[in-house]
């Protein structure tokens, strides 16, 4: 007996002198692993709790007063979050906006005051505007170059939409230009953005201080939240995150990241507290079954809206690096939705495949680099050349 106590005793102290050993190596790494965030501190993309709101707002307004980058030409809109402003320039002078507030070759054009041409609006996100590339090197550019000099390419993109603003900017920007064809694209990652009403809370790394409306299903259709959306010096005000408004409709919030007693806490129990509780309490923006719902009832309002309207609606999915293949962790949650809706739909990735891997994103970057966008035009300039004839024989018919 006392043998096997001894044994006992042994393997006791082993096994607690390994685990420390383990709890030590893994804090010491942690800690010279981890890096600064808007709100505090992350391990790659997993933020440690808690996470500081006072710090994070102080950065934001900053980020707000100094007005550079995405800010020196997007501007607060309470009905959409944001939007190009009229008129402006961006920093770097890459982009610039029309007097209507839609993406334009130089300054002060108006495309209302241009001679009229068949219109064709495109919606979308900033692969749609053409981040990081001039505006003839966009896609709804060389659309327009591919159909003719008898139609014109209205480009309504906006960086950092969801599905949801793309819709609200379609009615509340689009529909009075009276456009034949309505080009309404997405990425797989603008479908979660509709399930947030604040993405800095929602993405590591958004800094982007502005809210977004969002859209709910209720039994009585869509309902919009957060409209008008709060602006930035309403959210200065807050001394505490949870005095936001509708954090229950955001993705990606949770009340126990920002609980100050962790603080206290070891930085490997900050680390795998938060990933525990996640898990057992998922968020409920975050399932498939509510982002696919919302998401499906959007775009098929934007159809019948934009048929009403005598407008031909055509929806476009735009395949990102990891959709094209080019990393390890695929991403399918864009056709997985495409598929579970069986939304009548293009996707341009056979095109996008025929461009050189290394000449399809803007390097280190994930939006489009010319050729693919060159590509998406190429692949759907048909689709749209025959909803034109074909609305071209109908009104020839009546």
């Amino acid at each position: 007996m006392v043998v096997a106590s001894r044994r006992f005793a042994l393997i006791l102290a082993t096994s607690l002198l390994v685990a420390f050993a383990v709890f030590a190596v893994g804090e010491v790494a942690i800690r010279l692993l981890v890096t600064p965030t808007i709100f505090g501190m992350a391990l790659g993309k997993m933020e440690l709790a808690p996470k500081d709101w006072n710090a994070g707002r102080a950065h934001m307004r900053t980020v707000w007063e100094e007005r550079s980058g995405d800010l020196s030409y997007q501007v607060y809109d309470a009905q959409l979050g944001w939007k190009p402003g009229p008129n402006r320039r961006s920093a770097d002078g890459l982009y610039f906006s029309s007097l209507e507030g839609i993406r334009a070759p130089s300054p002060d054009v108006s495309f209302g005051d241009l001679p009229p041409k068949r219109l064709i609006a495109v919606m979308g996100d900033s692969y749609a505007f053409g981040e990081k590339v001039r505006y003839e090197d966009a896609f709804p550019s060389q659309l327009e170059e591919r159909l003719g000099p008898q139609y014109r390419v209205l480009n309504f993109g906006v960086p950092g939409y969801g599905v949801d603003q793309s819709y609200l900017r379609y009615i509340s920007d689009v529909l009075s230009w009276k456009p034949e064809i309505v080009v309404f694209s997405f990425v797989w990652h603008d479908l979660v953005r509709t399930m947030s009403v604040y993405n800095f809370l929602s993405f590591s790394g958004w800094d982007l201080p502005l809210s977004k409306p969002r859209l709910l299903l209720t039994s009585g259709g869509l309902r919009a939240i957060n409209v008008p959306t709060q602006s930035p010096e309403e959210m200065f005000t807050k001394t505490r995150v949870s005095d936001l408004p509708f954090l229950e409709h955001t993705l990606g919030y949770y009340p126990l990241d920002w609980k100050e007693t962790i603080s206290y806490f070891p930085h490997i129990i900050r680390f795998i507290v938060p990933r525990f509780v996640h898990q057992l309490t998922p968020n409920q923006n975050a399932t498939n079954e509510a982002v696919f719902s919302v998401n499906e009832a959007i775009l098929r309002a934007f159809v019948k809206k934009a048929k009403e309207s005598g407008t031909t609606p055509i929806i476009v999915y735009l395949p990102g690096r990891s959709s094209l293949g080019e990393s390890d962790a695929r991403r399918t949650l864009g056709r997985e939705f495409l598929q579970a809706s069986n939304l009548e739909h293009l996707d341009p990735t056979p095109c996008l495949l025929a461009v050189n891997p290394a000449e399809r994103f803007v390097p280190d970057d994930p939006h489009y680099a010319p050729k693919a966008n060159a590509a998406v035009a190429k692949c759907i300039s048909p689709h749209i050349r025959d909803a034109l004839e074909q609305r071209a024989s109908v009104a020839g018919e009546s």
